[in-house]
């Protein structure tokens, strides 16, 4: 396929496009291949990984902050909503090992994010004492503040 029909199944049939570079690369047939768009599709694959374990940190941190400031609510639901998301990047950093750094990385960010959020779905004025939870507390799947 020309490169120009490539581009324009890229932007029109994402799904075609990638079955037909999946099947250029099965056969070996490098002069099939989107090479701007594969490389950025794989790229991709990464950056949804790492979006991903940040969406479960923040998730984490959010339940384990309200489990904290508002212990007269703390639900099952809290709960579980906090062992998924710690299973989820569980499973993604063992698919993806180099990933294992990731959440220790975004954890600050998340940890302020989640703080906020805690606040505006609480009520509770700003600001609120809390003991900040270490990275390795967040992913401890015994941890309960």
């Amino acid at each position: 396929m020309p490169a120009l029909a490539l581009d324009t199944l890229y932007e029109t049939d994402l799904a075609e496009w990638a079955d037909t570079q999946a099947a250029a690369l099965e056969q070996h047939d490098i002069s099939s291949l989107d090479w701007e768009n594969l490389a950025e599709e794989i790229r991709a694959l990464s950056r949804s990984d790492k979006r991903a374990i940040e969406s479960h940190l923040k998730n984490i941190l959010l339940h384990l902050i309200k489990w904290e400031l508002q212990p007269q609510l703390r639900s099952i639901s809290w709960r579980l909503s906090i062992r998924n998301s710690r299973e989820a990047i569980r499973k993604l950093v063992a698919e993806s090992p180099s990933l294992r750094s990731h959440p220790a990385q975004v954890h600050a960010e998340a940890l302020a994010d989640a703080y906020a959020d805690a606040l505006i779905e609480t009520g509770l004025p700003d600001p609120q004492p809390f003991t900040p939870f270490t990275i390795a507390q967040v992913l401890d799947q015994e941890f309960m503040p």
